[in-house]
């Protein structure tokens, strides 16, 4: 009977040899795995951030030209209207195309230096005339 219990009892201590080396290789395959998924999950995150940026900085510069975009628009719209007063067809007429309304004189100076003097006309002058 004893040697039923001694056989039992090295049974059971197999066993539970067995089971603690089970349990011990579940725990190292657990851990492994759960690494594994942390350094998959963050190479993943560093991607979709790179990515995220990329965006970003490609929605910021669409952003840039659509506010340039209205601006040139509306400096186009104001020329458009501008344009269609009496005033501004006058005036395009006289600098542009030299035109006199009737009882105007053309005067031409031929030696602006002298209205100038050494230094020359100012550049708001230079800038409003350039061609």
């Amino acid at each position: 009977m004893q040697t039923k219990q001694a056989t039992k009892q090295t049974r059971k201590a197999g066993r539970a040899k067995r089971r603690a080396i089970l349990r011990r290789v579940p725990l190292v395959a657990v851990v492994a795995a759960l690494f594994v998924v942390v350094a998959v999950g963050s190479m993943l995150n560093r991607r979709v951030d790179t990515a995220n940026k990329t965006l970003e900085a490609q929605l910021a510069n669409a952003r840039f030209e659509l506010d340039m975009q209205n601006k040139r628009r509306q400096d186009l719209s104001n020329q458009i209207k501008s344009a269609a007063t009496d005033d501004f067809i006058a005036s395009e007429a006289r600098t542009r195309y030299g035109f006199l309304a009737d009882g105007e004189i053309r005067f031409v100076v031929s030696n602006p230096e002298v209205l100038w003097g050494p230094e020359g006309p100012p550049p708001e002058f230079l800038e409003q005339n350039e061609p």
